[in-house]
Formats: structure tokens, C-alpha cells, sequence
């Protein structure tokens, strides 16, 4: 993202695990799961589906704050 960007990520249905290249981190989102994704980021995010697929809703927005 470039700068003054933020993300929020929804795990609409199933489940799904995130990680960065260095394994700096990670995290897992299963059905209504969220995240945000804040500042300036040049590292690369793995995405990977649970068994049973998923559906992953990601928004990319101006920042302005959290919540």
C-alpha cells in the first residue's frame, strides 16, 4: 500500500491463514473475522485458503485512523 493507505480484510465465509515472507506475521481468520491492515507496507502477504475454501472481502481505503 502506499502511504496514507489502510486496509480492512473480512473473512466472509470459511477460513484463511495470512503470513509475510519473514514470518514477522501472522494471522488466521475464520467466518466474520476481521483485520486492518495500517501504514506503509512493502512486504509481500501470503494468503492461504482453510479445507473448505474462503471468501475474503478486502477494502483498501484513504487512512484515517482506527477503528
Amino acid at each position: 500500500m502506499r502511504d496514507g493507505r489502510q486496509a480492512y480484510l473480512l473473512c466472509v465465509e470459511g477460513a484463511a491463514a495470512f503470513r509475510t515472507d519473514d514470518d514477522s506475521r501472522t494471522a488466521e481468520l475464520e467466518r466474520h473475522d476481521a483485520m486492518e491492515i495500517l501504514g506503509r507496507s512493502a512486504t509481500p502477504i501470503e494468503v492461504a485458503a482453510g479445507e473448505a475454501g474462503a471468501h475474503i472481502l478486502y477494502f483498501e481505503m484513504a487512512a484515517g485512523g482506527r477503528g
